[in-house]
């Protein structure tokens, strides 16, 4: 793999990462939070995040084995998150290195491998912008240091 290709993978995993940190920081009780008009809850948050990964995934053939959807009537805690989100990260960059040795294209997403990483960074990044008016609404606040930690994969 190029240096460049090895960049591209650790841009998803310092994501990914940076997901679970944000998960940890978040206290159980407040998992079941939402706005008032809203009707995903922080856990929610994370579960649809760990969906659409899933999504994806369904894509390429065995890439989603033994991957499930996290069922909204499912009391959802911290641990049940974070395996699916471990799992389906992992999974996402299995994905992202076939793509890349097939020359960096994703038969699914065009342009281009580049763009299929910044699609699902900023959309997980959405989610954690939700997350983060979810907890507002009660006080609480995502710290800068774990929402912006870039610096180590």
């Amino acid at each position: 793999m190029t240096l460049a290709e090895n960049q591209l993978l650790d841009i998803w995993k310092i994501h990914a990462r940076i997901n679970l940190e944000i998960l940890d920081v978040i206290d159980p009780e407040d998992l079941g939070r939402r706005l008032d008009h809203y009707e995903t809850t922080v856990g929610g948050q994370f579960a649809h995040i760990h969906l659409v990964r899933l999504l994806w995934l369904r894509r390429e053939k065995g890439l989603d084995q033994g991957l499930r959807e996290i069922e909204k009537s499912r009391e959802i805690d911290k641990a049940y998150l974070r395996k699916n989100l471990e799992m389906s990260a992992g999974r996402v960059e299995e994905m992202l290195q076939k793509g890349l040795a097939a020359g960096g294209e994703l038969p699914y997403f065009q342009p281009h491998i580049g763009a299929f990483i910044g699609y699902l960074i900023a959309h997980e990044c959405m989610h954690h912008g939700e997350i983060g008016m979810i907890l507002g609404s009660v006080g609480k606040e995502l710290p800068l240091e774990v929402v912006w930690d870039w610096n180590h994969v």
